[in-house]
């Protein structure tokens, strides 16, 4: 949500809060003998229920418009403190690398499960060669997008400029 929008929607709620407590006094004021005694004798007068109808809305309103500030003022300390448990350095650690689960993957037909998970690899980890190397070989085989996989392999050419023994490989299977 962009800051334009969260300060609209402040001033819009704590307009439509402004507003609706603002009706639900006139109502309360309108009631005859609401805040005194009544007099003997004297009928009592119907309160216009239309002013408390609309000062429901604008209080709903208002409260929806102001929510999602409130909520995240309110949690802010507690989420602080739950990232200074699970993340103290203040950067999560990039995942270890699994190439026993994409593999189980192929093995098991499930190869879309196993091109995302050859893809976080890619991803997290982009200087393990058997990360691109399963991607490139899902997309040719079972997916059959070469132009995609020779995309990736011509990326991971480039990646692995440094290391000739490991870009030969990826040059020798574009043949």
């Amino acid at each position: 949500m962009t800051p334009g929008w969260r300060i609209f929607l402040l001033v819009v709620g704590l307009t439509c809060l402004t507003q609706g407590i603002l009706l639900v006094r006139e109502f309360l004021d309108s009631i005859p003998g609401a805040f005194e005694e009544p007099e003997e004798g004297v009928p009592l007068a119907v309160p216009s229920f239309f002013r408390l109808i609309t000062a429901v809305v604008l209080l709903l309103v208002g409260a929806g418009c102001l929510a999602p500030a409130l909520v995240g003022w309110i949690a802010r300390p507690f989420t602080a403190f739950i990232d200074s448990v699970f993340h103290p350095r203040q950067r999560a650690d990039k995942p270890p690398v699994n190439l026993e689960l994409p593999a189980y993957y192929e093995r098991q037909s499930r190869f879309e499960d196993a091109l995302e998970e050859y893809r976080k690899i890619v991803r997290f980890h982009p200087e393990e060669p058997a990360g691109w190397q399963g991607v490139i070989r899902l997309l040719r085989e079972p997916f059959h997008a070469p132009k995609e996989a020779e995309k990736i392999r011509r990326k991971a050419v480039r990646r692995f400029r440094s290391q000739p023994e490991i870009q030969r490989r990826f040059e020798e299977e574009a043949g």
